[in-house]
């Protein structure tokens, strides 16, 4: 079965607290001269089968870009490198274990020295 609720009102604030958190955060990066970018996890199979469109889109897309629209984002949660080893990256659902989190931190900082983030 899919975890596809919406946001519960008594969430409400903690919602609009994390969306603030999360602007202030972007906001710290490009006033020191950085440029944020939002990085989206790899998970699991087995946890992606719980998650609807409808969930991962409201609780990851749709909030990525309320906090700020033109922060790029890199989405890892269905990339197949992750899923070709039958789950032997991760530790759970949602964390990599210690091969995983190697294969994952070299793909990140590959991808964004290709995309100009990161000087070599």
């Amino acid at each position: 079965e899919c975890f596809n609720v919406s946001i519960p009102s008594g969430f409400a604030n903690i919602y609009k607290y994390n969306l603030e958190l999360y602007r202030r955060m972007v906001n710290w990066c490009y006033n020191r001269g950085y440029q944020p970018v939002f990085i989206f996890l790899p998970i699991s199979p087995e946890f992606d089968r719980l998650l609807s469109d409808g969930f991962r889109q409201r609780n990851y897309y749709d909030f990525a870009k309320a906090i700020d629209a033109s922060v790029p984002i890199y989405d890892y949660m269905r990339d197949p490198l992750y899923r070709s080893h039958d789950c032997a990256l991760f530790l759970d659902g949602y964390c990599l274990n210690k091969s995983g989190r190697v294969l994952f931190t070299r793909e990140v900082v590959r991808h964004l020295i290709e995309d100009g983030f990161l000087k070599r």
